[in-house]
């Protein structure tokens, strides 16, 4: 499991970099949120980084799928910024051995 999260993890922080989006957004619409405070208060007048955001993030959901007419199970973890404020999600789809074949925005 160790090894399945820092592949998660290494994942987004690679789509946040491609596009801060989700990050942006999650500072507009959640500036009360006690994590976005401390993100932007260390942040020290620039963008939250990439960085703090994603170690800021938790994972929520662990699902296990096995599509039919698909021969392996797929792995969805589910990563949050602040579950208590947003349903927005980052689910990080990957394969058992770690291999990640995307992250999508949900909620």
């Amino acid at each position: 499991m160790p090894a399945l999260v820092t592949a998660a993890r290494a994942a987004i922080s690679e789509d946040l970099q491609q596009d801060r989006y989700f990050i942006d957004h999650h500072a507009d619409e959640l500036d009360d949120a006690e994590v976005i405070k401390r993100l932007t208060r260390e942040a020290n007048g620039e963008p939250i980084s990439v960085d703090a955001f994603t170690a800021a993030m938790h994972p929520v959901r662990i699902g296990l799928w096995h599509p039919t007419g698909e021969a392996e199970t797929r792995i969805v973890m589910d990563y949050t910024i602040d579950a208590a404020t947003s349903d927005e999600l980052l689910a990080v789809k990957m394969s058992r051995d770690g291999t990640v074949a995307s992250v999508d925005w949900e909620s």
